[in-house]
């Protein structure tokens, strides 16, 4: 260092002519000059000591590191706030590669908070620390990378799991579940956010096959469904094309099912007594139900609800008299 040297000259010149300080002095004033100079020295060694350490490596302020994770420096905030320690009073400057691209002082605190600017891609960050006018070496460098791009728009439209598809049947997308699962594929990593009426109600990561994201509980009712992917810098997807969902958990009172006049054969048409084996039963419903008819707990037909009324004949029936149900 500059100043060291200096005083290690300084110190050889008094060396050379200490006859002439001899001279006009007592040897208390010399001693007290002498005690002087050497704790002047051991002052600057250890000020070109600490200036000599490396400081530490600053840090990407959470609140700046968006996406997934607030710890993997991976953002799209472009004016991100980099903070570190030093000592009171040093000066911090921070660089991304050779590019001075912030500065301040260390305050009372022992932290600093620096904020800048900076471009789409991956940025090597470091930092040196001014110490009474000397500058120390850069910080090990702090990798951080800027991403602004979305991904791309999923053009696919979310799937109703087929578990959670309950009902007749397991794609018609009306179920009597409550927590719903939607599956569907993109990029591993990412996430999938799924809304309900433009409202978030479930997210899970992509892996490589695909995500399966699991739902609020949802109340009785029609839902429009949709997603958007989000990636690990926390930019978004536009809207998916969306899908409609009903919900319907009511229990339908039933009522016992009748056989049709013309399968009830005889003397009566409404006795309930018939030589015919393959039988129709009637009754109402609610439009669009499933109406499953069983024989003693045997399920022997099946039949959707229309116009507010249903039509279900069965498969053949043996000899013998039958408890008809329906659910």
């Amino acid at each position: 260092m500059i100043v060291t040297h200096w005083l290690r000259l300084l110190a050889e010149k008094l060396r050379q002519h200490r006859h002439h300080l001899r001279w006009g002095m007592s040897r208390k004033e010399r001693s007290s000059i002498r005690r002087r100079f050497r704790r002047q020295m051991a002052a600057t060694a250890a000020l070109e000591q600490r200036c000599l350490m490396v400081g530490t490596t600053p840090d990407l302020a959470t609140a700046s590191d968006a996406g997934l994770f607030n710890t993997d420096n991976i953002t799209n905030v472009t004016t991100p706030t980099f903070v570190g320690t030093g000592t009171e009073g040093d000066i911090v400057r921070i660089y991304a590669g050779e590019l001075e691209i912030a500065s301040g002082t260390i305050g009372a605190s022992g932290a600093y908070s620096l904020s800048t600017v900076l471009v789409a891609g991956t940025h090597s960050i470091a930092a040196t620390y001014t110490t009474a006018g000397v500058t120390g070496p850069l910080t090990s460098p702090l990798s951080v990378t800027i991403d602004v791009t979305a991904p791309a728009t999923p053009t696919v439209i979310p799937d109703l799991r087929a578990d959670k598809d309950s009902g007749s049947s397991n794609t018609d997308n009306f179920t009597n579940q409550q927590v719903l699962i939607f599956a569907g594929t993109g990029t591993p990593t990412d996430i999938c956010k799924v809304y309900s009426n433009g409202s978030q109600i479930g997210s899970g990561t992509i892996t490589t096959t695909g995500y399966n994201v699991t739902t609020v509980s949802m109340a009785d009712g029609t839902y429009t469904i949709t997603t958007r992917i989000m990636d690990v810098a926390g930019n978004l997807s536009g809207v998916s094309p969306s899908m409609s969902v009903v919900v319907d958990t009511t229990v339908v009172a039933t009522v016992a099912p009748d056989l049709a006049a013309l399968s009830d054969s005889g003397v009566s048409n409404t006795d309930n007594l018939t030589n015919l084996t393959e039988l129709t039963f009637t009754g109402a419903g609610v439009t669009g139900d499933s109406v499953s008819l069983y024989a003693d707990g045997v399920l022997v037909g099946t039949a959707v609800v229309a116009a507010g009324s249903y039509s279900v004949t069965s498969s053949t029936l043996a000899a013998g008299a039958r408890a008809m149900t329906i659910k």
